[in-house]
């Protein structure tokens, strides 16, 4: 029984520092990072980039979907690459128009997969902002 308490002890600390471990990578990550639920598609998690390249609090973010993030224009085709990326039949998705909440559009590549935590289904979605890069292209 003793051996059990400390295994169950030992488990419990690991746990918690590789909960630690993900939400030091997650915030401090460079680009913009958004985990959506699988089913709803409205956001789970984001972290501070992604709130910076939106113009968004954390708070106001969580339970959008990408509908609110995207071009209008540009649904059809982007829901649908979001379907390949929830399959996994694609995981970059480039030169994704983005837009912020004051309507201004920013341009990324999104790179994405399909994680579970809890149990629960996710797609992560990375955000680079790729928006001088084209402008330089074009110039």
């Amino acid at each position: 029984m003793q051996k059990l308490l400390k295994d169950l002890e030992e488990a419990k600390k690991q746990a918690e520092e590789n909960e630690q471990r993900f939400r030091i990578l997650f915030e401090k990550s460079i680009d913009g990072i958004i985990l959506a639920d699988l089913e709803t598609l409205k956001f789970f998690m984001v972290n501070d980039q992604i709130c910076s390249m939106l113009g968004y609090q954390r708070e106001e973010l969580i339970n959008l979907t990408p509908h609110d993030i995207h071009v209008e224009s540009e649904l059809p085709w982007i829901l649908n690459l979001l379907e390949k990326q929830c399959k996994g039949l694609v995981t970059l998705a480039e030169n994704i128009p983005v837009k912020r909440k004051d309507g201004s559009v920013f341009f990324a590549d999104i790179n994405a997969n399909s994680v579970t935590i809890s149990g629960r289904q996710y797609l992560m979605g990375t955000f680079r902002d790729i928006t001088d890069r084209l402008q330089s292209q074009q110039a």
